[in-house]
């Protein structure tokens, strides 16, 4: 428990800040997810797209 709003900040703070980038990353991904699974919504991913090139000279 915490004394304070104040102190309770601070511990959230640190929590965070003691975090890799990569896991703050993931944290965030794992709210949106949750978040679509509320609203009953599909998990979000990569769409597929490809273009086909020509090479000029060929």
């Amino acid at each position: 428990m915490f004394r304070s709003h104040a102190e309770a900040e601070k511990a959230d703070l640190e929590y965070w800040l003691a975090l890799t980038p990569q896991e703050r990353l993931d944290a965030v991904r794992e709210c949106v997810i949750e978040y679509l699974r509320m609203r009953n919504e599909p998990e979000p991913g990569f769409q597929r797209v490809h273009r086909v090139l020509e090479r000029k000279g060929r």
